[in-house]
């Protein structure tokens, strides 16, 4: 995938977060993918020693209701603060002057995010059973 996003949206975002986000350190913005493809873009963006999350629709034609960014918001928002372990919802921007489409950020939280079964390869049957017991305790939630 080429660049996430090109360097002027890159500065808007900058200016934006700094804009909208309590306690953001000054430093360069760097952009990476975390995952994408049909369904929502999940950018990580770390600036200073600050890491956060942007989610975004799909690059390209999409509909607005199936790719909702302020009803993702809204739920992590809700549900932060509650027996559901979610990350702090931190902002919502429905201009897309910015980045090419609305968004929203949260903190970025560290763990195993099993796309690919590779995920999980290289630990050992403790982690992995680890990890299979916080998923079936969030879902039980």
């Amino acid at each position: 995938m080429t660049a996430p996003l090109d360097p002027e949206a890159e500065a808007r975002l900058r200016t934006w977060l700094a804009d909208h986000v309590d306690d953001l350190p000054d430093g360069d913005l760097d952009v990476e993918v975390v995952s994408g493809g049909s369904s929502n873009l999940t950018l990580g963006v770390t600036v200073g020693d600050r890491r956060l999350i942007v989610r975004r629709p799909p690059i390209g034609h999409f509909l607005p209701t199936a790719h909702d960014m302020g009803r993702e918001h809204r739920v992590y928002a809700a549900l932060h603060g509650t027996d559901v372990p979610v990350p702090r919802a931190l902002g919502l921007c429905e201009d897309e002057a910015v980045i090419g489409a609305p968004f929203y950020v949260m903190e970025r939280l560290v763990g195993v995010v099993p796309h690919d079964p590779g995920a999980l390869a290289g630990a050992d049957a403790a982690t992995n059973a680890a990890c299979a017991e916080d998923y079936v305790q969030v879902l039980g939630h």
